[in-house]
């Protein structure tokens, strides 16, 4: 578990889970370079723990990861009364075929991206915490 405020200026909060380190730990300077406060995560249970304590502005997850994955994580969020209205961007390694990015929106995920450098995440991110 990780928290890192940047500044004095209001930012959204950003809940990362990746069971990947160095995917994570990449993920979420790239995420503090674009002005969001980050807490990672590298279970989804973990995640689900940190979000109820404290509700993130948007949760970004990876969808391939041991245990609960991206898309069962999702689905809790969005189960429970507390966190189903916070916007999740679902990331993926590799392309997304098109019955991943269905489930994905059956699951109302805000969007699948798949993106080496983050930069559709953070476009993401930027749209869904804007429609707050």
């Amino acid at each position: 578990m990780d928290d890192e405020r940047q500044g004095s200026s209001p930012t959204k909060r950003v809940l990362l889970v990746d069971d990947d380190p160095l995917g994570r730990k990449l993920a979420a300077m790239r995420l503090r370079a674009a002005g969001f406060v980050v807490e990672t995560a590298h279970t989804a249970e973990e995640a689900l723990v940190l979000a109820t304590g404290s509700p993130p502005d948007a949760i970004v997850s990876d969808i391939r990861m041991p245990g609960m994955d991206g898309f069962q994580f999702c689905q809790a969020i969005r189960r429970d009364a507390r966190l189903g209205r916070i916007p999740v961007v679902l990331l993926s390694a590799v392309a997304a075929n098109a019955r991943d990015q269905q489930r994905a929106t059956d699951l109302s995920a805000s969007c699948l991206v798949r993106t080496p450098d983050l930069q559709e995440v953070i476009e993401a991110l930027a749209t869904v915490v804007d429609e707050e």
